[in-house]
């Protein structure tokens, strides 16, 4: 339920006026409940749950600072995590599952070392590629995103690179 957007939901309705007097209460009830779940999990574990979803949505696990704190952590299980983000670049119902897809990829190839080999020998630069005539302008954007940074070889020579903020 965090995962899905329930917590700006419930922010939301506790934001509005309602003639019935129950309601207010109920739903801070809810949001008090909700907020242990939300500090208990760390960004990675809430990344991780999203994979597993099948289904990305933009928020602070897709960010340049999140994949400089974690790229390392991808490696468990001899990269599964990043096997399962290229099986997504294969979604064709969710856009923009599909474009941050692409620029999480990109991103972890930008700060683990020896990422764009692996997203490569795993056929997710393959995978990009094709997503470069895509019909979706969002993930055409983000496919020849992560395209540049897979062909980046030195990302320290780049003026700002390793320390880009930008948030998707």
């Amino acid at each position: 339920m965090v995962m899905k957007g329930l917590v700006g939901i419930l922010e939301s309705l506790g934001a509005d006026k309602w003639d019935d007097q129950d309601i207010l209460p109920l739903v801070k009830k809810i949001q008090k409940g909700l907020e242990g779940d939300v500090k208990a999990l760390s960004s990675y574990e809430r990344y991780i749950q999203e994979l597993k979803s099948g289904q990305l949505q933009p928020g602070p696990v897709h960010t340049a600072p999140f994949w400089k704190a974690n790229a390392h952590k991808f490696e468990v299980d001899e990269f599964a995590l990043i096997k399962e983000l290229i099986k997504l670049l294969a979604v064709f119902d969710d856009n923009d599952t599909v474009a941050l897809t692409c620029y999480n990829l990109g991103e972890w190839a930008r700060f683990y070392p020896d990422g764009r080999k692996i997203v490569e020998t795993l056929g997710g630069k393959d995978r990009i590629m094709v997503l470069l005539s895509h019909g979706d302008e969002e993930v055409q954007e983000q496919a020849l995103l992560a395209i540049q940074k897979l062909l980046v070889q030195n990302w320290k020579s780049i003026e700002g690179g390793a320390d880009d903020d930008e948030k998707r």
